[in-house]
């Protein structure tokens, strides 16, 4: 049963009323045989050739958020693509495995990332706010993929002496790895966390040119030399295993 209304249809359904636009109503068709409300007798002809659709599994939203969460944290910890799971190797996967669940949309990977990123700022705020003293750690290194970053960790202690790490930055670095650049991201990320100077005691690097130019300075405390980056060296430069020795050296 139907009546007119002003550019549009009201249809009534087992005592429920959908309306729709006057030019077509394929759209509200479809909606009515989908799964929420299984009213097959509605389709044309045509559209109930295309029944795949309506045979696809239902997905809660609290389900749908659970899977969401996941797939962002995937993105996070194993430093994937935002859009990878909605490509269509993962796609056909995920409807084998959760049949009637779509991957989140590089766009939504990318505003709940910065949502977190954002939740996480403000947590490490308060944390550093109530502490009175704090080591750092720099370091700089290449990827797989030939491109370079640069991170800064702090390390605290507990009410119970037990060692606490935070990670303040990680950024990719682009150009020169100047001693002033290091300078400038390190003071950037302390600024950003509002670590006052003196609650810094140390920094602790490894022993580049740059790097050791840059926190020298006492800006950052004490500056220590990372133990670990002397051991692999004497190792490396002692048994010879990845370069050969120059003589004339």
């Amino acid at each position: 049963m139907k009546f007119r209304l002003i550019n549009s249809f009201k249809y009534f359904f087992y005592e429920q009323v959908y309306q729709c636009d006057t030019r077509s109503n394929s759209n509200l068709r479809k909606h009515l045989a989908s799964l929420s409300h299984q009213i097959p007798n509605v389709l044309y002809a045509s559209q109930t050739n295309d029944d795949k659709k309506f045979q696809v599994p239902m997905i809660s939203p609290e389900r749908k958020r659970e899977l969401h969460t996941a797939a962002v944290n995937c993105v996070l910890r194993d430093g994937l693509p935002f859009g990878v799971f909605r490509r269509p190797g993962m796609s056909q996967f995920l409807q084998t495995a959760v049949p009637g669940y779509v991957g989140p949309h590089r766009k939504t990977v990318r505003k709940r990332i910065a949502a977190l990123y954002s939740s996480y700022t403000s947590k490490i705020r308060v944390v550093l706010s109530k502490i009175d003293f704090i080591a750092l750690t720099c370091d700089l290194w290449r990827s797989s993929k030939r491109v370079y970053y640069i991170s800064l960790t702090g390390h605290i202690f507990t009410s119970q002496y037990e060692t606490v790490p935070l990670v303040l930055g990680c950024r990719r670095v682009i150009g020169r790895h100047l001693s002033t650049t290091i300078e400038r991201y390190i003071e950037f990320e302390l600024s950003r966390l509002r670590i006052k100077p003196e609650q810094i005691v140390s920094i602790t690097t490894d022993n580049g040119s740059e790097m050791k130019k840059a926190t020298s300075t006492l800006k950052f405390g004490n500056r220590i030399s990372c133990m670990a980056h002397n051991l692999n060296l004497v190792v490396k430069h002692g048994l010879c295993l990845w370069k050969e020795p120059n003589p004339d050296k």
